[in-house]
């Protein structure tokens, strides 16, 4: 319940920060509040009941000013996250209030919090309750594996004094747990899996039922569709840095691998993320690459073999998306853009993904009129996603498509040359 509680006390301080902030007077129309630091603090009672060892304590600013707060006296069974601060206006300072019970008397305890700050006093009392008897934690109500996790996981508490034992169930298959049973005198962790080989494309729910001598609970438990079609699976919403594109730049690769359990695929759409502005001449060519093995067992984009070359594309600031009609039968391979000069502006800028440790990304450049220098780029990938389609006929079933995301095995942080006269597809336009 950890996090239903702190959802549940945000959006109590949200309701009443907007109704304070929605009075405005009559003259100026500026919010109503008092023009000094003026407290709030939820909730008014704190209570762990037998069952909990954490709750959360608001400090909300509903005035103008710094308000300056501290807690001058509280309970010596409980912890607090911090016992001072500063809040700016119409800001909330949300503190951890921990109950250790190992040094809580078996029985009802109650105390209070004794919060003193320049926008008012408040006092919070504050309540447990502690069994003999084994108790059943509080635990979250839901576990959400998305579209990417594996395995998450649940802990299970003993608030109580006595031996808790336990049992667990699972009405779906496709979800398991790495064990169904045991016995704790405070807490033990579990992990909870997600079967997605096996998992339709559709997305599934369980329940989890835990059954102990002290309580019992249920979970839900859901996963999204495998590969859900029009979902992004690594778009980054929130890129890292976008790239300073210099003059001599010419080629931003990524690498990608080959659906897993895909015979024959399509790659039906490029997706790129690109810094841009109106009225450039920011004409861009994508391009679909075979990949080498160098003699240090390091691939590259073989620019000597492009599969597929596009028409040139005029992108969009942001995500913008073009249709291609690639077919490929290829373990790994590259696609990227080819980008135009028009100096002394160069655009587009591409971004840096930054999502993953290891980058799976190169950039090409224009070292001499005769040579492209092609640089495995460490821990960068740029913002390229494909989205593929299978061929039914090699792969059997198959459903919708799914967009991909860049993947393989680490690379040496080394280059290559190439020679211009060989790559006719690569000329600038001048």
């Amino acid at each position: 319940m950890k996090r239903i509680h702190r959802i549940a006390l945000l959006s109590l301080i949200m309701v009443m920060l907007l109704s304070l902030s929605s009075c405005e007077s009559l003259s100026g129309g500026q919010p109503s509040g008092p023009p000094y630091p003026s407290v709030i603090a939820l909730p008014e009672t704190i209570d762990f009941g037998a069952d909990a060892n954490l709750r959360y304590l608001s400090i909300s600013n509903a005035g103008a000013g710094m308000l300056e707060w501290s807690f001058v006296s509280k309970p010596a069974w409980i912890v607090t996250e911090a016992d001072s601060g500063e809040i700016y206006s119409g800001l909330t300072q949300i503190i951890d209030i921990e109950l250790p019970r190992d040094a809580l008397p078996v029985g009802n305890s109650t105390g209070e919090i004794i919060l003193e700050t320049n926008g008012g006093n408040r006092t919070i009392p504050v309540l447990a309750e502690q069994s003999q008897s084994a108790v059943l934690g509080e635990l979250v109500d839901s576990v959400d594996f998305g579209s990417l996790d594996d395995f998450l996981p649940l802990t299970i508490y003993n608030t109580g004094r006595e031996e808790l034992s336990w049992t667990l169930s699972i009405d779906n298959g496709l979800f398991t747990s790495s064990a169904d049973s045991g016995s704790i005198m405070a807490d033990t962790m579990i992990w909870i899996y997600y079967d997605r080989e096996e998992s339709p494309y559709d997305p599934a729910t369980g329940t989890l039922t835990l059954e102990t001598n002290g309580g019992d609970a249920e979970i839900v438990l859901s996963a999204d569709a495998q590969t859900p079609p029009g979902v992004w699976l690594s778009q980054c919403p929130n890129p890292t840095a976008v790239y300073a594109a210099q003059p001599w730049d010419l080629l931003f690769i990524t690498r990608f691998d080959r659906p897993f359990g895909w015979t024959q695929f399509t790659i039906d759409s490029i997706a790129i993320l690109l810094d841009t502005a109106p009225g450039y001449y920011d004409q861009i060519q994508c391009y679909c690459w075979a990949m080498y093995q160098d003699s240090w067992g390091s691939l590259w984009p073989d620019l000597y073999l492009a599969y597929y070359a596009s028409s040139s594309f005029d992108p969009y600031n942001g995500w913008s998306v073009w249709p291609v009609n690639w077919p490929l039968n290829a373990d790994y391979f590259a696609v990227g853009y080819m980008q135009y000069d028009n100096l002394p502006y160069i655009y587009p800028n591409p971004y840096i993904d930054g999502s993953s440790p290891v980058g799976y990304s190169y950039l090409a450049w224009q070292e001499d009129p005769e040579t492209i220098r092609l640089e495995f780029v460490a821990t960068w990938d740029w913002c390229i996603e494909i989205h593929v389609s299978s061929d039914p006929a090699a792969n059997g079933t198959v459903p919708q498509g799914r967009w991909l995301k860049p993947s393989g095995v680490v690379i040496s942080d080394r280059q290559q040359s190439f020679e211009s006269d060989r790559l006719p597809a690569m000329k600038r336009e001048q």
